[in-house]
């Protein structure tokens, strides 16, 4: 009796594609978070004008993304969305993963899960391929 072998994941192009903005997103929110939200002496120095050009706006626009997890739900909605419509699975899935760094766990979490499956299904390549028995 032979063992079966063991062959590498492969993921559809296209839920690679979706999963490095995914990153690269998260990365994002990631640093803004680092370099603008939590920071005190950024929140001291934008307490006066928080919608000032610069620094300060996208400081408040993040904090107002945080608030009630609006960032999540928002992903959560494109997750839905994007069952339906292809095109929305990545935006998704980059909203859902900065909702993940902005403090929107609870909706973003699995708007994240729901973008990246339904990404994997779909693929171009048809029916799945049929084991064929070994000797």
């Amino acid at each position: 009796m032979s063992t079966p072998s063991l062959s590498p994941l492969r993921l559809p192009a296209r839920t690679g594609w979706v999963l490095l903005g995914a990153l690269l997103a998260g990365g994002l929110a990631w640093a803004l978070r680092s370099l603008l939200v939590e920071p005190p002496e950024v929140a001291a120095a934008c307490a006066a004008a928080p919608w000032a050009p610069g620094p300060c706006l996208l400081r408040a626009l993040a904090v107002e993304a945080l608030l009630q997890q609006r960032i999540g739900w928002l992903a959560l909605g494109l997750a839905l969305l994007g069952l339906r419509w292809r095109a929305l699975q990545a935006p998704a899935a980059a909203c859902a993963a900065g909702g993940l760094m902005l403090y929107a766990a609870d909706p973003s979490a699995p708007a994240l899960l729901l973008a990246l499956l339904a990404s994997l299904g779909g693929s171009s390549s048809g029916s799945p391929r049929a084991s064929s028995p070994s000797a």
